[in-house]
C-alpha cells in the first residue's frame, strides 16, 4: 500500500498567531481612517471651556468628550474621503498620510457613509441628552469641519477660508459647548476673540508641512496663496496676539489670567518649527485650567 500523506494539523499556536495578526490589520485600518491624533485641537478648545466655565466636575462635561469623540470620527473620515487622492503625495503628520485608507482603496465610499452616518447619529442622540445647547454647538463644530471644511463644500482649498473654517470648528464650538455646560449665559466674545489669531496662525503652520502636496494637487490653501509672506503674516498674527492677551491678564478674574498667559506662552513657540512642544505647552494649559476649574 501507498503510503497517503496528510497535511500537519495547525497548531493551537498557530491559530492565535492568525487571530493576533488579523486584530492587529483590523485596528491599524480602523487607527488610519479615524486618526485619534488630529482629534487634539477639538478636545482642547472644549476641556478649556470645560475647565473656565466651572464644569469640571459636571459628569456630563464627560459624557461630552465621548459625544465629541464621535463627531471627529465621522468629520475625520470624511476628510480623509476627501483627501483621497492628496494624500498619495502627502508628507507624514500623525501617521504616513499615504497610507489613508481611501487612499490605498482598503476602504470605499460606502464605508464612509456607514461609519459617518453611525458616529453622527451618535454623536447627535448623546449631544440631546447633554443638553439642546449642546447639541446645536456641536453640530455646528461638525458642520464646520467637516461638511464645510472637507466635503462637500472643500473648504481647505479655497484661502483664506480654510483657516478661518477650523479655528471656528475647533475652538469656538467646542469651548462655547463646554463653557456652557453649567448653564453659565454671559458669552465669552473677547476671550474667544483673542485666541482666534492663535488658532489661525497654528493653521497656517499647520498647511507649511503640505504646501508641495497641495501645490501639485492645484489646492489654493492659505499657505500656498501666502507662500514665503506666510512667516511675515504668521508674525503678525503673533504680534496682534500679545497685547489682546495681556490685556485680559490685566482684566479678568485669575482664572482668566492663568489662561491668558497660557495662552501668551504657547503663541510665542514658533508654530511651525517647534509644533510638537506647541502641543505639549497646550496639554498643560488645558490640565490646569481643568484643575482650575474643579475648586
Amino acid at each position: 500500500m501507498p503510503n497517503k500523506s496528510f497535511p500537519a494539523p495547525i497548531s493551537s499556536h498557530s491559530w492565535t498567531t492568525t487571530l493576533s495578526a488579523g486584530h492587529s490589520l483590523a485596528l491599524n485600518l480602523i487607527y488610519r481612517a479615524i486618526r485619534p491624533l488630529a482629534w487634539a485641537p477639538f478636545f482642547i478648545g472644549y476641556l478649556l471651556g470645560v475647565g473656565l466655565g466651572n464644569a469640571t466636575l459636571n459628569p456630563k462635561a464627560w459624557l461630552g468628550c465621548l459625544t465629541l469623540a464621535f463627531g471627529c470620527i465621522s468629520g475625520i473620515a470624511m476628510n480623509n474621503y476627501a483627501d483621497r487622492n492628496l494624500d498619495k503625495k502627502a508628507r507624514g503628520k500623525d501617521y504616513d498620510l499615504k497610507r489613508n485608507p481611501w487612499a490605498t482603496g482598503e476602504l470605499t465610499l460606502k464605508h464612509l457613509l456607514s461609519l459617518a452616518i453611525f458616529a453622527t447619529a451618535i454623536m447627535g442622540i448623546l449631544s440631546y441628552i447633554i443638553s439642546p445647547i449642546f447639541l446645536i454647538l456641536s453640530s455646528l463644530s461638525w458642520c464646520a469641519g467637516s461638511i464645510c471644511y472637507s466635503f462637500p463644500l472643500y473648504l481647505k482649498g479655497k484661502a483664506p477660508f480654510d483657516i478661518i473654517c477650523m479655528p471656528i470648528a475647533t475652538y469656538i464650538f467646542p469651548f462655547l459647548a463646554g463653557y456652557w455646560l453649567n448653564a453659565l449665559t454671559d458669552p465669552p466674545i473677547f476671550q474667544m476673540l483673542s485666541i482666534l489669531p492663535f488658532g489661525i496662525d497654528i493653521f497656517i503652520a499647520s498647511e507649511v508641512w503640505d504646501i508641495e502636496a497641495d501645490k501639485e494637487a492645484g489646492l489654493k490653501t492659505t499657505a500656498v496663496a501666502l507662500g514665503k509672506k506666510s512667516e511675515k503674516v504668521r508674525l503678525a498674527l503673533k504680534i496682534l496676539q500679545m497685547p489682546l492677551t495681556l490685556a485680559m491678564i490685566l482684566i479678568f478674574s485669575p482664572k482668566w489670567k492663568v489662561f491668558s498667559l497660557g495662552i501668551l506662552i504657547t503663541s510665542l513657540i514658533p508654530s511651525y518649527e517647534y509644533l510638537k512642544l506647541q502641543w505639549i505647552s497646550f496639554v498643560l494649559l488645558v490640565a490646569l485650567i481643568l484643575i482650575l476649574g474643579a475648586m
